[in-house]
């Protein structure tokens, strides 16, 4: 029984990551199906307002060139289509999972939104793609995923040679007991705030959202490193 709440207590809450990507990737792709349904249990109501916010702020900076945006840790899209949706420029969307489930959901919405814009799903883990991605980009959306990459301090320190000067970043962060449970993984707020500072960020906005997450978003500035 002690093993058994260990294990729930250890291992439920990193959504089996801490066995490694392939294991993640395998519970992604059996929830799939109804992933989606929490978002009717949850107000996600500021998340795509903060999505939207910072898009507005990204086409506002981004000086005349074709806006490229990434979403990281996709899942089946909520966060593309609210860009989508606000799209006012000629613009590019790097959509990358390692659930070939998740993506395939998100495909099937896609006939639904801008058929003028370029959206790319990338089916790899987040770490690998990122490192061999140049082009930079104006936008870049994270949300509900970093404490289960068990190496975020070397996705946000690679995420930081992918921005432009000014670029946004837009995630999540655990909130209050939930941050606890994720160490090494820089998920409480001084090891996470620290992450980000050091490598060029300035924060924009932190607030609470549901009982187990902020919404924070971030300035890229440039990396000090």
């Amino acid at each position: 029984m002690v093993a058994v709440v260990v294990f729930a207590a250890v291992v439920y809450p990193g959504e089996l990551s801490w066995l490694g990507p392939r294991w993640t990737a395998y519970l992604y792709n059996k929830a799939a199906a109804n992933y989606e349904t929490k978002w009717s249990r949850h107000n996600y109501v500021p998340y795509d307002d903060l999505i939207r916010e910072a898009l507005l702020a990204a086409q506002h900076k981004q000086g005349g060139e074709p806006l490229r945006i990434v979403d990281l840790c996709c899942g089946t899209g909520r966060a593309t289509f609210r860009v989508l949706e606000n799209l006012t420029d000629t613009a590019s969307v790097d959509c990358v999972d390692n659930s070939a489930a998740m993506l395939a959901i998100l495909s099937e919405k896609l006939p639904n939104f801008s058929t003028t814009v370029d959206v790319r799903l990338h089916c790899e883990d987040v770490t690998a793609w990122l490192a061999r991605e140049k082009e930079p980009y104006h936008l870049a959306v994270f949300m509900e995923c970093s404490e289960f990459l068990p190496d975020f301090d070397a996705v946000v320190k690679t995420l930081s040679t992918r921005l432009h000067p000014g670029a946004l970043v837009v995630t999540t962060r655990p909130e209050g007991l939930f941050s606890w449970f994720f160490p090494g993984r820089s998920q409480r707020w001084r090891a996470y705030s620290a992450l980000f500072s050091r490598y060029g960020f300035s924060l924009h906005s932190d607030e609470r959202w549901r009982a187990r997450y902020r919404l924070v978003s971030w300035t890229f500035n440039h990396n000090i490193i």
